[in-house]
This record gives C-alpha cells, structure tokens and sequence, in this order.
C-alpha cells in the first residue's frame, strides 16, 4: 500500500501498489478530483501533479512508455 499526500490538496491518499515496480499510474485524488501521476516504488513513491510530470517525462500513449526527459545543457 502507498500512502501520502495528494499534491494538489494534501488529501491522504491510499493507493495499492503494483505488482511490478517501479511503474507509473495515473489517478485522481478522491477529494479535489486533481489528475495525480504516481511512481509505484517500494522504497520512493512519488505523487506528482500533472504539470511537474509532464515537466520532467515523455509519454508514448501508443506504446505506454514512459520516459524522463533529456536534460538541457545550460550556456
């Protein structure tokens, strides 16, 4: 079970944990309705808003890959 807060509201939220780790899933919090992405991971869960997640990864709806976004180099 991963338990915390939503990151929009703070709500608590109880999420089960997946079977395979680490993944994602996409959820919505219970009490402000928010789109909430969580990181299934034994020892990190993450929750993230949608704007911090599309922030920081790329999503292939087709294939259902997730990646993290190359890091720009800074001048």
């Amino acid at each position: 079970m991963i338990i915390g807060e939503c990151p929009y509201c703070d709500a608590v939220m109880w999420n089960q944990c997946a079977d395979v780790t680490p993944a994602f899933e996409k959820v919505v919090c219970s009490e402000c309705r928010e789109t909430v992405w969580l990181y299934h991971s034994k020892l990190d869960p993450i929750a993230y808003t949608e704007e911090d997640f599309f922030d920081k990864f790329l999503v292939d709806e087709d294939t259902k890959i997730i990646k993290e976004k190359p890091v720009e180099a800074k001048e």
